[in-house]
């Protein structure tokens, strides 16, 4: 099936990230994906960095018609087939408590780049708080009553999950956990 959205991710120059951004392109490139991944400055703080996704995207959103932003510490082990035949405006994992999963997102239109301007907006009150950009969006998210489509579990396993089911298509290391504190 052709490939018809650009993954999309960032990470902050000058830190352990950068690494992770590398091995991702790698990985990229061996599953022969499209992607685009762009290093930012530090901007002071993991929270500062984490809360920066919002604008990233709606920058992305101008670049590319369909994006699937990804962590840069995840590892994909198929083509994300799924995301081709997505109409919806934006789709992601969501934990119970509909506590969103933002490793792994697909977005497009002009609705989901308002979703993320309301979400920028939400992390510049929540940054110092701890996962900030992830209660940020979910506070969007009821706040307006706003449809997010369910991406498969496949595309958003977390590495801490009991059992990685073997048919995993994106798997997060939650690096964070790790580098946060050396940021």
């Amino acid at each position: 099936m052709k490939q018809n959205y650009t993954i999309v991710a960032y990470y902050t120059k000058d830190t352990p990230y950068e690494q992770l951004a590398y091995t991702l392109e790698e990985n990229l490139d061996s599953l022969n994906l499209k992607y685009h991944i762009q290093g930012i400055k530090n901007l002071g703080s993991w929270a500062l960095n984490d809360s920066y996704r919002p604008i990233f995207l709606q920058e992305m959103l101008k670049k590319f018609d369909r994006i699937v932003s990804l962590d840069v510490d995840c590892t994909v082990h198929k083509t994300l087939d799924f995301c081709n035949s997505l109409k919806c405006n934006i789709a992601m994992r969501k934990l119970k408590g509909n506590i969103p999963i933002l490793g792994t997102m697909f977005l497009q239109g002009t609705q989901a780049s308002g979703i993320m301007k309301l979400w920028e907006e939400a992390c510049l009150i929540q940054t110092s708080k701890r996962n900030c950009s992830q209660v940020a969006l979910r506070k969007v998210l009821t706040e307006f009553k706003l449809y997010v489509e369910s991406l498969p579990d496949t595309y958003a396993v977390l590495k801490q999950d009991e059992s990685i089911p073997k048919d995993a298509v994106v798997i997060h290391d939650y690096a964070s956990r790790r580098l946060k504190w050396k940021i």
